[in-house]
């Protein structure tokens, strides 16, 4: 008797909670997962403002290219080509005070009392175009790199110009008027570049973050 009187009264408070349940499951893997969806959604807000804001008989955006080049993988946020040149794109979505110089390997993020620091972008740029130049033949001289900060960020360091916050990204990539790539030859170095990031292997993938942090000491 005194079983059955408290399975009909768990089994309502159960259910009852289970909104609850449900909210804390979501909150634990938002904390897991944080810098991930962080970055997910900067990535997002910049893929949105290439796909609406730019001429798409000009400009096409590959997001999120992952090639393996001389055994390493660099992951691309965003490549956009154009006869202007390639636009690759490196995106950061932090909050707070930002320092760095070109050719320091660490930059600092400063929010609050916390101090963190992260990979010089400028520099994790330069593998990108590397392993871009690897894979299409082109010259460094068709690439241009840029680096975004979506809001929420202070630059405290004097940056060179394609340093930039998310705000200025499309009026400084229309900047850039001086044909250098013919418009019948996207086709194909878009076809070359979408080959190579398919045939990067699920254990390549795996293992691209793991090495990075590797590199970094982390």
């Amino acid at each position: 008797m005194f079983l059955a009187e408290t399975n009909t009264l768990v089994s309502p408070l159960f259910w009852a909670m289970q909104p609850y349940l449900a909210a804390m499951v979501v909150v634990l893997v938002i904390g897991a997962f944080k810098a991930e969806i962080k970055g997910w959604l900067g990535e997002w807000a910049v893929n949105r403002k290439l796909a609406t804001q730019l001429d798409p008989q000009l400009y096409q955006n590959l997001p999120n290219l992952m090639l393996h080049v001389n055994g390493a993988t660099s992951q691309i946020d965003h490549v956009v080509l154009s006869p202007f040149g390639i636009f690759v794109i490196e995106t950061k979505n932090y909050r707070g005070w930002i320092f760095g110089k070109v050719d320091e390997k660490l930059w600092t993020k400063k929010i609050y009392r916390s101090t963190f620091t992260f990979p010089n972008p400028i520099r994790q740029n330069a593998g990108h175009i590397s392993a871009l130049m690897a894979a299409t033949g082109l010259p460094k001289a068709v690439f241009h790199s840029v680096v975004v900060f979506m809001c929420g960020t202070e630059f405290k360091s004097n940056f060179p110009p394609n340093v930039l916050h998310a705000a200025e990204l499309i009026a400084y990539i229309r900047s850039y008027t001086q044909r250098v790539l013919e418009v019948d030859h996207l086709p194909a170095i878009r076809a070359n570049l979408e080959r190579a990031a398919a045939s990067v292997t699920a254990k390549q993938r795996a293992n691209h973050v793991p090495n990075i942090r590797k590199r970094i000491g982390k």
